[in-house]
């Protein structure tokens, strides 16, 4: 992950701009789909966002259902999704603002 101090709002500018001249361009639409797998297994499954196709997540039925709680399972990923949304949004502010982050947790 970069160290290097970022400014958004030049970052940012001309994204803005193109939205403000073609607000459809601000729709994004994001996709994940299934990767390979064994399809023997019942309790696993591999994904993997369209965005980065060489990443692959690992997920798994929860124990409450039968899992086996080796990885996560959907809601642990729809978690992780939040908590990443909300934590970078907060990382963002701070830099346009000019605030240091001395500490930060999100749970979710």
């Amino acid at each position: 992950m970069p160290t290097t101090q970022t400014n958004l709002r030049e970052l940012q500018a001309p994204i803005k701009a193109r939205y403000h001249e073609q607000p459809d361009a601000a729709r994004i639409t994001l996709r994940v789909k299934s990767a390979a797998s064994d399809l023997a297994d019942p309790l696993h499954c591999a994904i993997s966002p369209e965005a980065a196709p060489d990443i692959v997540w690992q997920s798994g039925a929860h124990p409450g259902v039968g899992g086996v709680g080796d990885v996560p399972c959907s809601g642990d990923l729809l978690l992780g999704a939040l908590a990443a949304c909300q934590e970078v949004t907060l990382r963002m502010v701070a830099a346009a603002m000019g605030i240091e982050i001395e500490s930060l947790e999100v749970e979710a």
